[in-house]
């Protein structure tokens, strides 16, 4: 599995305010801290180009909460529903644990994004940069060319959405 991740350094667990998810909390000084190989219960993460939101519950669920997780898709909620059987449920588990769930954002534009504009991130995770699927073969140099302006659009973006230890 591919996975893209980008960070400046060692992330810092010193956040004590999370404001992300319609439960946003106070974390208790006393509760301890999950952590899962690069990701933290401390780190504002944000998911971008989720398929069917598995990643996104199963990383909320194994750090207890989503409360300081967004989760993002290009598709919107009507599209998400034809593509993923599984979409929807997944969604509403990672609601109903405190997860900001945003759909129609392009990685390519995500950091002017009306709901993510404001926000700064300890790890941005893109699992599958991908352009979409054509009627051609993967291996020809105009799709291959469109899956590298993917990739790229998101690395500009995500640089400008870390935090300075992210």
């Amino acid at each position: 599995m591919i996975q893209w991740r980008i960070w400046k350094g060692q992330a810092s667990s010193s956040y004590k305010y999370l404001g992300f998810g319609k439960t946003a909390c106070r974390r208790n000084e006393m509760e301890a801290e999950k952590r899962i190989k690069h990701y933290s219960s401390s780190h504002k993460i944000l998911l971008v180009g989720e398929g069917n939101f598995s990643f996104a519950a199963s990383l909320a669920t194994s750090l207890g909460s989503g409360v300081n997780i967004v989760a993002t898709s290009l598709d919107s909620k009507v599209m998400l529903n034809k593509k993923y059987n599984k979409a929807m449920a997944n969604v509403s588990r990672l609601e109903d644990i405190g997860c900001t769930v945003i759909h129609e954002v392009d990685c390519c534009t995500m950091s002017q994004h009306p709901k993510l504009m404001s926000n700064l991130f300890d790890r941005i995770v893109f699992n599958f940069p991908h352009a979409g699927f054509f009627f051609t073969s993967e291996s020809t140099p105009y799709v291959i060319d469109l899956h590298k302006n993917v990739v790229k659009g998101f690395l500009r973006n995500a640089v400008e959405m870390l935090t300075e230890n992210g």
